[in-house]
């Protein structure tokens, strides 16, 4: 008896086991017959028995259609696949540590203010500390070009303050008057040691010794070369006016050498120059002459001074450094890129490390923010006003299409350009108000320095100009510099030789030979130097200083205000509400408004994000409005202005504001994508077995299959619980394979993928739910599998709006939301990413826990709601089908689950 009993409680399960593997080996279906033979259990067919039939049918049926299980199975890897490939272009960014350059304020002084504003317009990140960050240390800039030659230019400045440089004009005075009373100099004592002049003459002019020796002893009037700008020209010789006042010499050896031919005589001439040497005569020691040695006392200061100076300069690298990027500006065509552009003018003016900050990818602008700015507006009319501008020059419009024509710059430019032409309006119009906005004023007064660059260089440029070509100061230095016995004496260990430094100071272009190519000469300096302060002063005709303008009160400025901002032109508006139009008098308590377009300052309706994310709030369009906006900037100025005008002092406190830095962290940019595009993800996967089994189900139905087996004695709920498993089999078996593709494709790298599988085994599960509820409203296998897709599509979009509306909607409203398991699932899928994010993944420790701090609503709720819709829909199921059967079915009333006939016969 005891033995029998073992038998009837193993025996069924074993009767299953024994279907499926009939089933593998596509046995007939007599097999399982036998096994549920009538002995058994006195001649009806038990549970195990109906249910593996039922299993048998339903899987001979998808092993016979192949193509149909293929599908099914391979359709939800595809799209995960593609998933994969994305990920590819897309990996985790590991980012260092983050340090922020510090922003100044106005009060910090014109430079530093305007540095800031074109260094910070991209917020850039450093791994190490910023000089700013340093205690009583403020600036970030020391080593941009810009700064150095500033330095630089100070340094050379400083020379200015040496009496043997500064007198230079005295110098030549001592020289001229020491020409007017010596006599004696002859050619020969110009000439340098060793010299090959007397050689070259005999060799390659072909002239005798007697005429060599005439050439040589020929004397030379001092004060003229001096006058002359010390050239002495072979030419000169064979002048018959000019030849008294600069050489003594006979006739017939004038009449030699005038007689070569003109390549001759260039030749002479180059030999000639090439072996002279001003200076030696003046240098020579002559006994008991005191105004020689007063002579030669002063140039040896001014030279010994001029070496020191040379050798100070060409120590110097900021200036080829400028040199370099300014030419390169200067050339920019359309090939060249605006992240080229931009580092250029970077270096200039910042001289960021680490080539400019490591880039942040989630604060790439293209991708994350301000796609209204980047693609810009589709209309003609704010074409118009962003590309002509009747307040400012052409020179201004054409610069204004340039920068609307780069996405790049355009973004930057319509961010600045409230702060460059924009008004800036204040009310009441009191003389207190206009006392603290002419204070105000001076901040932008400084800028107006820029303004009148221009001017001043057009009137002091070509007295430079005319300095270097005509004075005889300059031919002095020249003279100086290109001797051999001063540079030997004072210059040695420059890196410039005397040949580069002649011909840099050459006087006439002509005087420049072809030396290893173009030589940079004073005048190419001369004319970089205009095109870059004309540049600069005509940029500056682009920028509104004259921006405050009174108005009667806030509805006047309100309406003014809309209208310049219809024309861009719009910074600010300032509103002092609490001082009465007629007052004098400054209250000790001052209340001001500063009101500002929406666009530009951050919005007031949230405090922090509602989901954590990692990474610093950097992003400088999006995350630092009231810097960029310039809302800091007003702020800054205005309460100076109040503070200098109550107290009566005009000292400044500089103000500078600094970000927090920010630790390393892993910034994942697809993940945060693909935590909102999951269930659409798994909603599409599915989407084919959803349609198969709704097809299934309702062939059944249509074709009197299901009540003709309800006839021959089989049980309603065995029958679903065999589509229940001939279904969950395939979606477990798709979503062993997604958990592994989400594990190697790296889509979900820190969660087990153990918990992975369970979450998506749970919407599988509620899933087939769904699919037993659909069905039960069509009686056409065709139709239930197509409106089944859609339906079950459809389904998932309440969770598209939830997301949109996230922070408008309650708990509550969440979880009434979740009754739809697509939305309950989605819920799942952000908690999950979040807990990617977050860098620890989805744990089985971590699996009650909230990645997110006051948030009521949890993974754990959203698992709970997915198992509470499988009740719900089955339960829904259970109701419709028995009220509704279809064609063929014996309908139920509506209140049967109360019948207790239903539930005891």
């Amino acid at each position: 008896g005891e033995d029998r009993l073992l038998f009837k409680r193993i025996f069924p399960p074993l009767k299953l086991l024994i279907s499926f593997l009939f089933f593998l080996v596509d046995e007939q279906p007599y097999a399982v017959a036998i096994a549920g033979a009538p002995g058994v259990y006195g001649g009806k067919m038990a549970f195990w028995t109906q249910l593996g039939l039922l299993l048998w049918k339903n899987f001979t049926y998808r092993r016979r259609q192949k193509v149909q299980l293929l599908i099914e199975i391979i359709w939800p890897l595809f799209i995960f696949f593609i998933l994969m490939s994305v990920r590819l272009s897309y990996p985790p960014y590991e980012q260092h540590e983050c340090h922020f350059p510090n922003k100044a304020m106005p009060s910090a002084g014109t430079l530093p203010w305007v540095q800031g504003i074109i260094c910070n317009a991209h917020n850039p990140c450093f791994r190490s500390p910023t000089p700013g960050e340093t205690p009583r240390a403020v600036g970030n800039f020391n080593e941009s070009i810009a700064y150095r030659l500033f330095n630089d230019a100070e340094r050379l400045l400083s020379f200015s303050k040496d009496s043997s440089i500064k007198d230079v004009s005295l110098v030549l005075t001592k020289v001229l008057k020491f020409g007017e009373f010596v006599s004696g100099i002859k050619v020969q004592d110009f000439l340098v040691v060793n010299e090959t002049f007397s050689e070259f003459l005999h060799h390659n002019a072909s002239l005798s010794q007697p005429d060599i020796d005439e050439i040589l002893n020929a004397e030379v009037n001092l004060q003229q070369i001096i006058t002359s700008g010390y050239r002495i020209s072979v030419e000169d010789l064979c002048n018959l006016t000019k030849l008294p006042k600069v050489v003594a010499i006979k006739n017939g050896s004038r009449a030699l050498i005038c007689s070569m031919p003109k390549e001759q005589l260039a030749s002479l001439e180059r030999a000639f120059q090439n072996n002279m040497d001003f200076i030696k005569p003046l240098m020579k020691r002559i006994p008991f002459n005191s105004a020689l040695e007063d002579v030669k006392g002063t140039l040896d200061m001014l030279t010994q001074s001029l070496g020191n100076f040379i050798k100070e300069l060409a120590s110097m690298k900021s200036w080829s450094d400028m040199r370099q990027e300014v030419m390169f500006l200067t050339n920019v065509n359309s090939v060249s890129s605006s992240a080229a552009i931009y580092q250029s003018v970077s270096r200039i003016v910042c001289g960021h490390p680490e080539g400019g900050g490591l880039q942040i990818k989630s604060l790439n602008w293209y991708e994350d923010h301000n796609y209204k700015a980047f693609f810009g507006s589709n209309s003609s009319e704010d074409d118009a006003v962003n590309f002509y501008d009747n307040y400012t020059t052409p020179f201004c419009n054409n610069l204004m299409k340039n920068l609307e024509s780069n996405p790049l710059s355009r973004i930057i430019w319509r961010a600045l350009k409230p702060l460059l032409v924009g008004k800036v309006l204040y009310s009441p119009d009191t003389p207190v108000t206009r006392t603290i906005m002419s204070e105000v004023n001076k901040t932008f007064q400084e800028l107006g320095v820029f303004h009148e660059l221009g001017g001043m260089w057009e009137e002091t440029g070509p007295k430079i100009k005319k300095f270097m070509e005509e004075s005889q100061e300059m031919d002095l230095i020249r003279v100086l510099l290109k001797s051999e016995q001063v540079w030997k004496q004072h210059m040695v260990g420059s890196r410039w030789s005397w040949e580069e430094v002649a011909q840099f100071l050459a006087k006439h272009p002509e005087d420049v030979g072809p030396v290893n190519g173009s030589i940079y000469t004073w005048r190419d300096a001369f004319n970089e130097t205009d095109r870059t302060i004309m540049t600069i002063s005509h940029f500056m005709e682009c920028v509104n200083l004259n921006k405050l303008e009174a108005v009667p009160d806030e509805g006047w400025l309100v309406s003014k205000s809309m209208e310049l901002l219809d024309q861009r032109r719009f910074w600010a508006g300032i509103i002092f509400p609490e001082i009465a139009p007629k007052s004098v008098d400054l209250p000790h308590h001052v209340k001001y408004k500063i009101r500002m377009d929406i666009d530009s300052v951050e919005r007031t309706n949230k405090i922090k994000d509602k989901f954590w994310d990692s990474g610093p709030r950097a992003d400088p369009f999006d995350d630092l409005r009231y810097i960029w906006g310039g809302f800091t900037y007003l702020q800054d100025v205005i309460e100076q202005a109040i503070i200098r005008t109550l107290t009566g002092s005009e000292k400044k406190t500089g103000i500078y504001v600094q970000q927090m830095p920010y630790p390393c962290y892993v910034d994942d940019i697809f993940l945060r994508v693909m935590s909102r595009s999951m269930p659409l993800f798994m909603t599409l996967a599915w989407i084919y077995s959803v349609a198969t089994i709704i097809k299934g189900i309702v062939y059944e139905k249509e074709a009197r299959l299901k009540e003709t087996m309800k006839i021959m004695g089989l049980n309603n709920g065995i029958l679903w619980l065999s589509w229940f498993i001939s279904s969950l089999i395939p979606i477990l078996m798709s979503a062993g394979l997604l958990t592994f593709i989400l594990k190697i494709g790296n889509l979900f790298p820190y969660s087990d993928p153990s918990v992975i599988f369970l979450f998506l085994s749970l919407f599988g599960v509620v899933t087939i739910s769904q699919c037993f509820l659909i069905s039960t409203f069509f009686s056409r296998a065709n139709i239930a599998a197509a409106c089944g897709g859609i339906i079950y599509f459809i389904l998932y979009l309440p969770y598209v709006l939830c997301e949109a509306w996230q922070n408008y909607i309650g708990f509550y409203v969440r979880i009434f939301a979740s009754l739809l398991s697509s939305v309950a699932f989605g819920y799942g899928c952000e908690y999950v990413s979040l807990f990617e994010e977050q860098g620890i993944g989805l744990q089985w420790n971590s699996f009650f826990e909230r990645p997110v701090e006051e948030d009521n609503f949890s993974l754990t709720i959203a698992v709970f709601m997915m198992v509470l819709d499988s009740f719900l829909y089955g339960l829904m199921t259970w109701y419709i089908e028995s009220v509704f059967p279809g064609q063929y079915g014996i309908p139920r009333p509506w209140y049967f689950p109360f019948m207790k006939s239903y539930w005891f016969g």
